[in-house]
């Protein structure tokens, strides 16, 4: 074996560095940049997309029971339009907040659905699946796939 061999295997190599560390400080220049044009466009056409398959779906059935075909495509239009508020908002906020939230969010989502098994959930079409909080009916299952998508970010970014 000559010594070039033994002293490249020798070499120690630099420990792999985490592009934004999980402490990371807001970049204030990234917040204020507009936002990227081809992921909006991409996100603006699913919605559109989206309002259109629910006009082609049910304008039989809104014509039968509204008298009125377009009745489902005013709602679905307005959803999508609060939709795109809510996209625009949440885009400036600051997701580095979000990995404090983390086992929180996991716990939270724990609680709620053995809540739902022990008997505090609320039936509707034959499922107990429902937390009634007032007016309102959250699904457990629903926090608990925002939980696991930040986990999994939270626990890929820390491993690298």
């Amino acid at each position: 074996m000559r010594s070039g061999d033994r002293e490249s295997r020798n070499v120690r190599r630099a420990p792999v560095q985490l592009i934004a560390p999980l402490d990371a400080h807001p970049d204030h220049r990234l917040l204020s940049a507009p936002m990227d044009p081809m992921l909006a466009a991409v996100a603006v056409a699913l919605i559109g997309f989206g309002v259109v398959m629910v006009y082609s779906a049910s304008a039989v059935q809104a014509t039968v029971q509204h008298h009125d075909p377009q009745f489902f495509l005013e709602r679905q239009a307005a959803y999508a339009a609060a939709a795109l508020v809510v996209l625009f908002c949440v885009s400036r906020f600051d997701y580095h907040r979000l990995y404090r939230l983390t086992y929180p969010l996991l716990a939270l989502a724990g609680v709620l659905s053995v809540a739902c098994v022990v008997g505090f959930g609320h039936t509707a079409g034959g499922a107990t699946r429902w937390i009634s909080v007032g007016p309102v009916h959250v699904q457990p299952a629903e926090i608990a796939k925002l939980a696991i998508v930040v986990w999994l970010a939270y626990s890929l970014a820390k491993k690298a």
